[in-house]
């Protein structure tokens, strides 16, 4: 289809309209943007990892940025992964009065099983039809 163009007289511009074509693909950009996005149980994921790399423990500015979050909203996350049992909090003396994150067991299997669902959504996804594979 071709474009619809439309003169500005009165400023010597010219506006392009997309076609019909090119907006479906501008929303499917958009989707594909969307889908990108982190989910609430990627960013646990992402902070469990982040404690993990870190031998199982971490202070929070420290996880802030390795997850690329800002403290004020980590410190909401790790309240509700603390909540769920997946990470325990430490409020030591030994550490300059700052708080440590320690990931828990239930918090290494949770990690495990994100992984393992994560590579099962993957193979769905490369196998949908009119994909490439």
């Amino acid at each position: 289809m071709r474009d619809s163009v439309q003169s500005d007289e009165r400023k010597g511009s010219r506006s392009v309209r997309p076609s019909m074509n090119q907006k479906r693909n501008l929303e499917d950009d958009r989707l594909d943007a969307n889908t990108s996005r982190r989910t609430t149980v990627d960013i646990y994921a992402d902070i469990l990892e982040v404690v993990k790399r870190h031998g199982g423990h971490g202070r929070i500015t420290r996880i802030s940025y390795g997850v690329g979050m800002p403290v004020d909203r980590l410190k909401r996350f790790l309240d509700r992964l603390e909540k769920y049992g997946l990470v325990q909090s430490d409020p030591s003396e030994n550490n300059g009065g700052g708080v440590t994150y320690i990931m828990t067991p239930r918090g290494q299997e949770f990690l495990d099983t994100y992984w393992k669902m994560k590579g099962f959504l993957d193979i769905l996804e490369e196998s949908k039809p009119g994909s490439d594979y």
